[in-house]
């Protein structure tokens, strides 16, 4: 079987109607997010990191004198516009040599929304200085040593904006991207910049510093109610700044001015006036007006999850919240567990006596693969016809027993053209069944996996499936591991045909690979996203069904750092 690395330049994505079954084997490589656009001859990609960890020879790493393929991308291009620089026409202060400005809630609405539709530096103007590289972590230099010959800077192309609330309590009262000040700000009242980079270890993702990371390379905007504590932390960012400038003008590099912003208004002119930036009122309730990938994915979740009616009035889900709306909207709730038994004579007595008004009748059946077929008994086997017979008069207020033995007698039930038996339309016309009201029932199963799939054909693809879904966080966007990479199948199931890497190797055939088409799957970091959709608008290629299509139109739904930190919110569970 063998390996390929994909390192080509980002080439316009084409759609792939009809693509034949997959499985394959390939290497993610983090050069793709490079900038190798810029170089037609590419040097063979060293080996990917996890799989096989670079040569850390002793001591500093030793700068290769080789030239480069080709000349790096020109650094000295514009800056990113903002609407905060200059800022000529904002109120200044000055104290001490430090100067912040004033802002208002109008200012600010406007500075998100204009920061949104400016393009992303190019990848390879960012990278590696966002992977983080700390100058005693000789790994992780290596690595990076290795592949781009030489020591990325800190990038004077960014001009970002970062929202800060002064009293970091982010679960009421946020902005969009907020953070709070202890992700960028060392701890206490010093006034400097956090250092993020790791010191050892080696890791092409790093989530997690990202939103200090864009901090330091952005305009940053205070706010919160309390005016005198904005005003206080604003100082120390610009303090923190003048830092972080005057340590790069000693090394030679000439960064650009950022400001910071204090914002004059209270957050009620945000909720009254600017509701789409608002991600959480003052309250603390989700607005639902900014994307928050925790609360999108519950909501996809939940989507996946909600009970199906399978037949009339009877449904198929998980276990409601007790005393929930849910759970009040059925009459019997039927909870299948492997402690379950068949209790046939309980549903029969239901359905001739009937259920007082208002009252929920909770009963319990053995899970699937409790009774299995080959050591079913008579008495099994009729007690599982039984309850199903008992069930359908529930469901359809039907509750003769007399009656009912008659029509389920298959040699004198009618049958429809399909032939299947009717015994709903014979018991309406007959005169000797007492009308009762009909029940809604729901059938349901405690860890909220129901097995309806197991009544259709079992799809290629489950088999390998881990017993989870990728995530799905925005319309365009999923959240996987490693096995979901590795299922093709599913993948294609899903509507998904790019994947993005973060330095794992997913393992394909060379047959799913040509399966696929050569412009699939394009393996990018999270970065490249975003720039790969800047490129789908300005090409006008609308109409791509794929994972990460262009629906978010001329607009960012959300920047750099917050996607990083959202993602590193989600892996924090399982980090170590």
């Amino acid at each position: 079987m063998a390996t390929i690395a994909l390192t080509r330049p980002m080439p316009p994505h084409r759609a792939s109607s009809s693509m034949p079954p997959l499985s394959s084997s390939i290497n993610i490589d983090v050069d793709t997010l490079n900038g190798q656009a810029a170089q037609p001859n590419p040097l063979p990609a060293g080996p990917v990191p996890n799989k096989h960890i670079p040569v850390c020879p002793p001591g500093p790493p030793v700068v290769s004198t080789t030239p480069s393929p080709s000349p790096p991308p020109d650094e000295s291009s514009p800056y990113r516009q903002s609407l905060l620089f200059p800022p000529d026409h904002y109120p200044r202060f000055e104290n001490d040599g430090l100067a912040i400005y004033d802002i208002d809630p109008t200012g600010v609405a406007a500075a998100v929304d204009y920061i949104a539709r400016q393009p992303l530096p190019d990848p390879s103007l960012v990278f590696p200085w966002f992977h983080g590289l700390h100058p005693v972590n000789h790994m992780q230099q290596a690595f990076f040593f290795q592949r781009r010959r030489v020591m990325r800077k800190t990038p004077c192309c960014l001009r970002g904006l970062t929202i800060v609330k002064a009293d970091g309590q982010l679960q009421v009262a946020r902005l969009k991207g907020a953070i709070a000040p202890g992700e960028f700000l060392q701890p206490g009242t010093a006034a400097e910049f956090l250092d993020p980079d790791p010191k050892e270890g080696f890791s092409v993702r790093n989530f997690q510093i990202q939103a200090a990371k864009t901090a330091m390379t952005s305009d940053i905007i205070v706010y919160g109610d309390d005016s005198a504590a904005v005003r206080k932390l604003a100082w120390r960012i610009a303090a923190a700044q003048k830092t972080w400038r005057d340590k790069h003008d000693i090394e030679g590099i000439a960064l650009p001015r950022y400001n910071t912003f204090a914002c004059t208004g209270d957050f009620s002119i945000f909720e009254e006036f600017y509701p789409h930036i608002v991600s959480a009122d003052s309250e603390g309730h989700i607005t639902g007006n900014v994307i928050d990938f925790f609360h999108q994915e519950r909501s996809e979740m939940y989507a996946m999850t909600v009970a199906s009616e399978i037949s009339h009035n009877v449904w198929l889900g998980p276990t409601p919240e007790p005393n929930s709306e849910e759970e009040t909207s059925y009459d019997v709730l039927i909870e299948c567990s492997d402690l379950g038994h068949l209790n046939p004579r309980a549903l029969r007595a239901l359905a001739e006596t009937g259920i007082p008004s208002g009252k929920r009748i909770h009963l319990d059946f053995p899970s699937s693969g409790t009774i299995l077929p080959p050591t079913w008994s008579q008495i099994e086997a009729d007690a599982i016809l039984e309850s199903c017979k008992w069930i359908y008069h529930l469901a359809h207020g039907t509750a003769n027993p007399s009656l009912f033995a008659a029509l389920t007698d298959v040699s004198n039930a009618p049958v429809d053209d399909g032939h299947d038996i009717t015994l709903a339309d014979e018991a309406e016309e007959s005169p000797a069944i007492a009308a009762t009201q009909p029940k809604k029932i729901l059938i349901h199963c405690a860890d909220g996996y129901t097995e309806s799939t197991s009544l259709q054909n079992q799809p290629k693809w489950f088999s390998a499936l881990d017993g989870s879904f990728p995530s799905r966080v925005l319309d365009y966007m999923y959240l996987g591991n490693l096995n979901h990479a590795n299922n093709p199948d599913l993948l294609k199931a899903l509507g998904i045909t790019q994947i993005l890497s973060v330095g794992e190797m997913a393992m394909w055939r060379d047959d799913d690979l040509e399966a696929w088409g050569e412009e699939n799957p394009h393996l990018r970091f999270a970065y490249e996203l975003l720039k790969w959709e800047e490129m789908l608008r300005q090409n006008q290629m609308i109409g791509d069904t794929t994972a990460h299509s262009c629906k978010a139109g001329i607009r960012r739904e959300l920047e750099w750092g917050e996607i990083a930190r959202e993602v590193a919110l989600m892996n924090q569970p399982y980090v170590r």
